[in-house]
């Protein structure tokens, strides 16, 4: 079942874009921190429609990123991008 942010982001765009919006929020809690990706989604969340790009000069707004440390087991990992034409299919075959 879709979460409700899930949902919020899916009504304008439609389901793909807001899976793909989702996938961008998560990164930006890698660079940001959780409680500041948070906030700056309540805040616009309050402010009215969702607006990514609202979002996204909010977060640049808090400077720079959060420090990550990565544990040592993992520094060794590389983790490949996959076209969204993948997910896309994923998606498709996933629906109802």
């Amino acid at each position: 079942m879709p979460s409700d942010l899930a949902r919020i982001l899916a009504r304008p765009q439609g389901a793909y874009e807001g899976a793909r919006i989702l996938a961008r929020l998560l990164r930006a809690v890698d660079v940001y921190g959780a409680q500041r990706v948070r906030e700056v989604l309540e805040q616009a969340l309050a402010a009215g429609p969702f607006d990514e790009l609202a979002v996204q000069r909010l977060l640049s707004a808090a400077g720079e990123g959060a420090t990550v440390t990565v544990p040592e087991t993992l520094r060794g990992y590389e983790v490949e991008r996959t076209p969204a034409a993948v997910y896309d299919r994923l998606l498709a075959a996933a629906a109802p």
